[in-house]
């Protein structure tokens, strides 16, 4: 999904300060955000601010303590 998706979904505006980003990094710890969107349980755990499990096919049967996520109104409802 690009940028420009995300705030269509999220109603994101750049100028109040929402920055959202297309992020592709092998180290999540890397990433210095206050949320992440991710649809692996492994790609979250080194996060260290506030992860969101986006569900799909291959992850509905992981356990973890993670909020999921379903569709990206659930992710802007988790983010308001």
């Amino acid at each position: 999904m690009t940028t420009e998706t995300l705030a269509e979904h999220l109603r994101a505006n750049p100028i109040a300060g929402d920055i959202l980003y297309n992020y592709f990094c092998g180290n999540k710890s890397l990433i210095h955000a206050d949320y992440l969107i991710d649809d692996s349980v492994r790609n979250i755990k080194p996060f260290k601010g506030h992860g969101l499990l986006f569900t799909n096919p291959y992850n509905k049967k992981a356990e973890t303590e993670l909020a999921r996520v379903n569709s990206w109104e659930e992710v802007a409802t988790n983010l308001l």
